[in-house]
């Protein structure tokens, strides 16, 4: 019986080759080829082999190499119910801002800043005159929007650069301040005004003065704050806790009790009271704050029909007073 060897590499394509190209010569189906030997057992064996690779074939088309494979690998799904996973991702979403605050913006002085550090006043838009609409995130994330006077640009070393003058901070909007900001700056002092009035929490006027002190155009060592009526009282609060705090002015101070309660936290910083004698309440709390502080409380009296900032309508000279007394005690 003579022996039936491969002697080359088992490929199942060279060998269905093989046998068709048998198969074909012969000229007759193997299974009846009878007999032990000779060329029918060869055929035979070809025969069972290539019945043996085309089930292999047909069981297993799937994972037979693709004749032209994709540059990626890539998985198919046999069944057609089978899906990808939908990716879930466990972070809940960002809280939509508040107050429609505008679109983001890259500033290379924020970027600057250290980690953890107060962020300053994100500029919004700035007018011919060089005032600018700012917004401040407080650390609840409600968003205050104020108007700021930074200082004038000045060139050094062929860059734009802003000096770090003094800050004030007065509590109230634009129009009840008229025109005392643009006096402020242009006594040399950089200048925010911030509306309080949706907010009313002694911890925003910290939060404000914190990112105020951030400004490329500001001396923190150097800062003070102006408010009228129920703003004293958060002005007050706010500064008696902080430091950064250099010297408080307040007109018409009127809650005593609340004021009495907190000024001995800012009774050695210099503190200056603007009130109307015909204004009762206001005449006392300040007598009150008077006692309790001693030297360091200043007073600007005013008789006439105007109450807080106002003042500053009726009796202009009172804001060179103020001006007056800021360059005498914000200094280092």
């Amino acid at each position: 019986m003579r022996k039936f060897s491969i002697t080359s590499p088992l490929n199942p394509l060279s060998i269905l080759e093989r046998g068709l190209k048998i198969i074909l010569k012969t000229g007759f189906h193997p299974l009846l080829q009878r007999g032990e030997g000779g060329r029918g057992d060869e055929v035979k064996r070809i025969y069972y082999v290539l019945i043996f690779i085309i089930l292999f074939i047909l069981t297993a088309c799937d994972t037979i190499i693709p004749l032209d494979p994709t540059e990626i690998p890539t998985w198919e799904y046999t069944a057609p119910t089978l899906a990808p996973t939908e990716v879930f991702y466990a972070l809940p979403p960002t809280a939509p801002p508040l107050n429609e605050p505008v679109a983001g913006q890259n500033s290379d002085f924020a970027a600057s800043l250290p980690a953890g550090a107060e962020l300053p006043p994100l500029v919004l838009e700035e007018s011919e005159s060089g005032v600018q609409t700012v917004q401040l995130t407080l650390r609840d994330g409600q968003i205050l929007t104020g108007s700021f006077y930074p200082s004038a640009p000045i060139e050094i070393e062929g860059r734009l650069l802003r000096p770090r003058l003094p800050a004030i901070l007065l509590l109230g909007t634009s129009i009840e301040w008229a025109g005392f900001p643009q006096l402020l700056q242009s006594s040399g002092y950089t200048v925010l005004v911030m509306d309080m009035r949706q907010i009313g929490l002694a911890s925003a006027v910290e939060d404000i003065l914190a990112g105020l002190s951030a400004s490329d155009s500001v001396y923190p060592a150097l800062m003070g704050v102006m408010a009228s009526g129920e703003n004293a009282d958060f002005a007050l609060i706010a500064c008696a806790n902080n430091a950064i705090c250099d010297v408080l002015v307040l007109f018409n101070p009127r809650n005593q009790d609340t004021l009495l309660n907190v000024v001995g936290g800012f009774a050695t910083r210099p503190l200056l009271v603007v009130v109307n004698r015909n204004d009762d309440v206001s005449y006392q709390t300040t007598l009150a704050l008077d006692g309790a502080t001693g030297d360091n409380l200043s007073v600007i009296l005013h008789d006439g029909n105007a109450n807080g900032v106002e003042m500053l309508v009726e009796r202009p000279a009172i804001a060179n007073d103020v001006i007056a007394w800021l360059a005498g005690v914000l200094v280092e």
